[in-house]
């Protein structure tokens, strides 16, 4: 579980980072699900029966569990990622939420 958390916890700050302005929830999905596979896990999620997203993507108005969509993220957004990795057997799950762009390092 240490191991697949860790790669979790890389996943999740390291599409944290990258979320800016003009980028799609889709598109923040699928750099957590490339960089999960890159580093050796599987997207827990998509082992849920009819999920096929590694991410819940949730902005603004929408409080938890929101399906990543075309939805372009502005200036000001707040975002929260919830993320799951499988490796070994064992499922680790997180989520982080950010402001989008230049303000991002301000509390949420």
């Amino acid at each position: 579980m240490q191991t697949g958390g860790k790669m979790l916890a890389d996943t999740v700050w390291e599409t944290c980072a990258a979320v800016k302005p003009g980028m799609t929830e889709i598109e923040v999905d699928a750099m957590a699900d490339k960089l999960i596979k890159e580093k050796g896990g599987e997207a827990g999620f998509k082992k849920v029966e009819g999920y096929h997203h590694a991410t819940c993507i949730s902005t603004n108005e929408v409080v938890v569990h929101g399906i990543p969509s075309p939805r372009v993220l502005e200036e000001g957004d707040i975002i929260g990622i919830d993320c799951g990795v499988f490796y070994q057997g064992f499922h680790t799950d997180m989520s982080e939420t950010v402001r989008v762009g230049a303000q991002k390092s301000d509390e949420v």
